[in-house]
């Protein structure tokens, strides 16, 4: 499988708060830093990973990849701030080769606990989708506080298939709701580019940045898989904080 894993943003509030680290190499327990729960949600052994990079912050990444040993590559995004969806489209002309392979873009401000393999055969029981959305549901101790919101797949009653990805949905009912943990699968990189390239038509952004998340609604055939057992939320300071507490206790 290829990931695709754009991480040109920089990280603002961490920095605010005083973190020295890129947000994604803070560290997390005493070996793992936040991007290693990101990669570890796939196959580190035989999966490709392409990180979207600023130039500064490519050899952090270099380093990364190297004392990992994962098969990875690097490609530089010198646009403006326009998110994970933006960044991007700004560099598929180096991700050609792959156009027409089935891809996932993955944040990297995450981690979670799921049956990957059982994943991928998800993907391939549903071979006539474009895309599929890994969510989970229930009590997470993270959307307790009211200004805590995330994208939300909205389904169809009884079925997992999706009429509206909403981004930093307010809801009344967060427990019921499937959150999207910020893995996206698309049958081909081709679709979700399309797909962007409808979004960014559409000036379709939130606080001036292209989410993965709302490109699905540029698609007619989305299925949210909402089978994440746990899942780690990294997001900002307050929420990194108590992830990072609870992940040392165990």
């Amino acid at each position: 499988m290829n990931i695709i894993i754009p991480a040109t943003g920089i990280g603002k509030r961490f920095k605010e708060a005083g973190y020295k680290d890129l947000k994604p190499f803070i560290k997390v327990v005493k070996d793992k830093v936040i991007l290693d729960y990101v990669v570890e949600c796939f196959d580190t052994q035989k999966d490709i990973f392409y990180f979207i990079v600023q130039e500064c912050e490519k050899n952090k990444f270099e380093d990364f990849i190297l004392s990992r040993k994962i098969n990875a590559k690097i490609i530089v995004y010198k646009g403006q701030k326009l998110g994970p969806a933006g960044s991007l489209y700004g560099v598929v002309s180096q991700l050609q080769d792959i156009l027409n392979e089935e891809v996932i873009i993955s944040y990297c401000d995450f981690g979670q606990e799921w049956n990957y393999r059982d994943f991928i055969q998800f993907t391939q029981e549903n071979l006539d989708v474009q895309a599929i959305i890994p969510c989970y549901t229930g009590y997470h101790p993270h959307l307790l506080p009211l200004e805590n919101v995330y994208a939300v797949c909205k389904v169809y009653d009884n079925t997992y298939k999706v009429y509206e990805v909403i981004e930093k949905y307010n809801s009344k009912n967060k427990f019921e709701e499937y959150y999207s943990s910020g893995i996206y699968y698309f049958r081909t990189l081709k679709l979700a580019i399309e797909a962007i390239k409808k979004q960014i038509e559409a000036k379709d952004k939130v606080f001036g940045e292209y989410y993965i998340s709302m490109t699905n609604n540029y698609l007619e055939n989305v299925l949210c898989y909402p089978f994440i057992e746990k899942f780690y939320q990294f997001g900002t300071p307050k929420d990194f904080e108590y992830a990072k507490k609870k992940l040392n206790s165990q």
